[in-house]
Order: structure tokens, then C-alpha cells, then sequence
């Protein structure tokens, strides 16, 4: 995974797909009694021409599965390939561009109530003393819920739970937050991009390089914490059963977020559904290792306690303010080239 997945596991990739392609023809060619190399795959098919017999993968997995996995494998021949190198369309396009793709925010269940959270100024704060009353009082509103992340409140529609927000009065304690600020920490990186640290490549001696290089050029790049700021605020719907939690959202990290769901809940993961929808944009922030607001909804789900879906839908402001951000970053550069613009030393920090 990652925004660099292609590049970094492309051998990798193609090994293990052609790994279970092998394995997948040795359990029907097993069962079939006939020679491994006389069967084709295409189409998620596997195939016996002389015979006619064919299958599809699903019926051939368990019996694959019990076979060893081949040290070594012959990838396809690059004039085999059918899809890389080639242009192909989205598949969901048209969907898109006619407007009827699903996303989170599209949700409409029977019984569906909409909340928002209000979550602390800091990182690492909890609400100290919350005024509800108005809130409570407010057209729409159903609950008005406290949790150490932050209070929720649960309408009927968005725009009641936002009205229900704006008439909460709640301080914070924030004796265990995080009080750095961006100045002190900016102060902190240029101290630690001064010093030497942890090699992660060495070539050569640069040091002596730059000693004897007649002009050295020194360069200080510095980035903020930027957010990913999808199109698509946080959001997602969930639904408790008995022994059940059903959920809807853009997903980047199911298997995560249904671990983490059901270690809440006392559940088995199994006993957790998630249903994909379209992510408005994503570029990594719904992948949070933390399954934060997908664990948000499922606390203020289990709260209400009355089976019905709820939806948690963070605003654009919750999303700037209280997102996982890209690190901030400082690299302080030292560098010399000869005469003729070639480079003599390269120092990044």
C-alpha cells in the first residue's frame, strides 16, 4: 500500500500474482489428471482445451491452498501482458459523471439520525465541563453525548446537529494535550537539522568534499503539517445489532478498521460487515491507524443504544483542524559543484 506502490512493489506484485496462478493451475490440473502446462488462464478462468473441462478461480482456491508455494515462478512475457502498458477506462466513470456513485454523504437509511462532534482545541484534550441545555433545547436535536475525544451531538439532520453544536458550552482540560506550537517546533527541527543524525546513505567523504570546494551553496527548505483535505470531509454510518455492527463508508484500511471495531465492541471481526462506498478523495487519510472517526460512529451508535444507523459527518473546518496530517518537515542542504556545473558534495540533513 501507499502512494508509491506501483513503483516500489511492481516485481513483487507481479511474483505473487503469478505465484497463485501456478497454483491454481497445479490444483486443476491435480484434479483434472492431466499436465499442468496444457492448461491456460484468462479471464479469471482456468481451462483444459483437449478435455473442455474449465473453472474459475474461487472453486480451485481451497485445493491451491493446500498446495506448497513454488520457490520460483516464470513471470508472463511482456508481449502477453493484457492490461499494462495499455489504456484502459475507469470503471467507475460513468457512474461519476452521471452522478448516481454512492459516497458516504449519500447515505439515506430508514430511521438514520446525523451527528456531529465538537472536538477539542488541542490534540490530546477532554472535555472539563459541558452546558447541554441549549443544545438539547435545539429544533432536531435527539442526544447530546460525552466522550473523551470530544461531546457529539445527534439530530435529525446535519443542519440541526451543526445548530445543536453551535449552542454547546463546553471548556476543555488540557493537562494532557499537546501544547507544542508550530514556532517551537520549526525552532526544534532547524536545532536537530544542524546536528549529525542517523546515516540513512553515506557515499564518499563529503566533509572534506565541501572543505575544499571553492563556493559552497546552503539551502534551508522547510513544509508545514499540511492536511489531505479530500473533497469528501470524514464521515461514515453505523448500525449495532444484537451481536451485530453493519457499517458504510469510504474505507482505505478495512481489515484495520474491522479489528479495531470489533476489539471495541467485544465483538469477532467476523461479526463486523463493512460495506465499500466511493471515498470522496482519500490520498492516504482514511487509511487512519487509529480507525478514529470510524470508531467516533460506532461509540455514539453504541450510546444511543436503540438499533437505529447513525451518521457521524465531520465539516470541512473539523476535517483542517483535526486531521492526520502530512508531517511537517525541515531539510537543511549544503552543496558544491566543479566548473562545470557537476556536482562535487551533496549534504542533506
Amino acid at each position: 500500500g501507499g502512494s508509491s506502490s506501483i513503483n516500489n512493489a511492481w516485481q513483487q506484485m507481479r511474483e505473487a500474482g503469478a505465484t497463485a496462478r501456478a497454483m491454481l493451475v497445479a490444483a486443476a490440473a491435480e484434479q483434472w489428471q492431466v499436465a499442468a502446462g496444457e492448461i491456460t488462464v484468462s479471464n479469471g478462468r482456468v481451462r483444459h482445451a483437449a478435455s473442455q473441462r474449465e473453472s474459475r478461480f474461487g472453486a480451485l482456491v481451497s485445493a491451491a491452498a493446500r498446495l506448497p508455494v513454488p520457490a520460483k515462478v516464470a513471470l508472463k512475457s511482456p508481449q502477453d501482458f493484457v492490461y499494462i502498458g495499455r489504456p484502459l477506462p475507469r470503471t467507475d466513470g460513468a457512474t461519476k459523471s452521471r452522478g448516481a456513485a454512492q459516497y458516504t454523504i449519500d447515505m439515506r437509511l430508514p430511521g438514520m439520525r446525523t451527528a456531529v462532534m465538537l472536538h477539542p482545541p488541542r490534540f490530546g484534550a477532554t472535555p472539563a465541563t459541558v452546558d447541554d441545555s441549549a443544545a438539547r433545547a435545539s429544533v432536531g436535536v435527539h442526544a447530546v453525548l460525552r466522550f473523551d475525544e470530544g461531546v457529539a451531538v445527534v439530530a435529525d439532520s446535519f443542519w440541526h446537529a451543526l445548530r445543536g453544536r453551535e449552542a454547546l458550552k463546553v471548556s476543555w482540560n488540557d493537562s494532557t494535550a499537546v501544547k507544542l506550537d508550530s514556532d517551537a517546533q520549526r525552532h526544534d527541527y532547524r536545532e536537530r537539522a544542524a546536528r549529525a543524525g542517523f546515516a540513512l546513505r553515506n557515499d564518499g567523504d563529503t566533509a572534506a568534499a565541501l572543505s575544499k570546494a571553492s563556493s559552497v551553496i546552503e539551502a534551508l527548505y522547510e513544509v508545514p503539517y499540511l492536511a489531505h483535505a479530500s473533497l469528501e470531509p470524514m464521515n461514515c454510518v453505523a448500525q449495532l445489532g444484537k451481536d451485530t455492527c453493519e457499517l458504510w463508508y469510504g474505507a482505505q484500511s478495512l481489515t484495520s478498521d474491522q479489528a479495531k471495531v470489533a476489539a471495541l465492541l467485544g465483538m469477532a471481526p467476523g461479526q463486523v460487515k463493512i460495506n465499500q462506498l466511493f471515498a470522496g478523495g482519500s490520498f492516504g487519510r482514511r487509511a487512519d491507524i487509529g480507525a478514529g472517526y470510524v470508531l467516533e460512529t460506532v461509540r455514539i451508535a453504541q450510546a444511543l443504544g436503540d438499533g437505529l444507523p447513525v451518521k457521524l459527518q465531520w465539516t470541512r473546518e473539523d476535517d483542517m483542524r483535526g486531521g492526520r496530517y502530512r508531517p511537517a518537515a525541515t531539510h537543511a542542504l549544503r552543496g558544491a559543484v566543479d566548473e562545470d556545473g557537476g556536482v562535487l558534495a551533496w549534504q542533506q540533513r
